[in-house]
């Protein structure tokens, strides 16, 4: 199946690939809490209105498939310190958020209310289906009985290495299946030039200190002494990429400082949404 082919492409991938995934999740998984939560707080001052227009996206997309007579579980790829799971929960049947830093997750755990839908689990996203199949048994029902929302918020996707960004991707499109959907939240290229002397020059604890070299306006990119890397994402190449994923666009559209989109495999094509 293709759970079976992306291990092969994996066990395959050049050595460099597999290095930069090892670097990254090093480093990753080290982030402190409080660093961490810290940055969440600047995030919300410059990407206020984002954060609630993405909740609303994905809420809504809940809504239609309820309507519809489905139950609807959600996945975030990327969950950090649990913000978004946690505004969006009550609209889903379970909410699941993966991160690869056990720190984090352990934070998420110690704030879950009593009889909450919110689940957090530690794992790579660039092996998530398994990963869900182990936490959640498919005969039990929950999860895999419903239609999944596979979201990836925040610009989580533009922090992940090139080299595996494909693989998350598609490791997402497998888990939606024929009848769910995948979310992505783009930060906005148009924002970038705004975003580098607003909210990144403005605080320096997000990426360090950096000077004209780190910026790339032509892609949209930073990337700062500390080793910080970060990639802002047009409304056409969010078209291209799930394209060339083969992806279905149910709705792709600019939301401000971001670009909210909504995909699905396009074997899924004859589904009612």
């Amino acid at each position: 199946g293709t759970t079976q082919l992306a291990k092969q492409a994996w066990d395959e991938a050049l050595p460099e690939v597999q290095e930069a995934k090892a670097k990254t999740d090093s480093k990753w998984s080290e982030f402190p809490v409080e660093k961490w939560r810290s940055a969440v707080y600047v995030n919300r001052a410059y990407f206020g209105q984002l954060c609630t227009d993405t909740s609303d996206f994905i809420v809504n997309i809940a809504e239609k498939f309820k309507l519809s007579g489905n139950r609807v579980s959600l996945v975030e790829v990327g969950c950090g310190t649990g913000e978004f799971i946690r505004e969006t929960s009550h609209a889903f049947r379970v909410a699941v958020g993966v991160d690869f830093n056990p720190h984090f997750i352990e934070y998420c755990n110690q704030e879950v209310p009593e009889g909450s839908r919110e689940r957090y689990i530690q794992g790579d996203a660039c092996q998530l289906v398994d990963l869900m199949n182990t936490t959640f048994p498919p005969e039990k029902g929950l999860l895999w009985d419903d239609v999944r929302v596979v979201a990836c918020v925040g610009n989580t996707i533009g922090i992940i290495p090139q080299q595996l960004k494909d693989t998350v991707y598609r490791q997402m499109l497998e888990l939606a299946g024929p009848k769910g959907v995948v979310i992505m939240a783009y930060w906005n290229a148009s924002w970038f030039g705004d975003a580098v002397q607003n909210f990144y020059h403005a605080n320096p604890q997000l990426c360090g200190p950096f000077k004209g070299g780190s910026i790339d306006l032509n892609t949209a990119t930073l990337t700062t002494p500390s080793g910080y890397c970060t990639h802002w994402t047009s409304v056409s190449e969010a078209r291209e990429v799930m394209e060339r994923l083969g992806a279905e666009i149910v709705s792709l559209r600019p939301a401000g400082k971001g670009v909210l989109v909504a995909a699905r495999g396009l074997d899924a094509a004859t589904t009612e949404f």
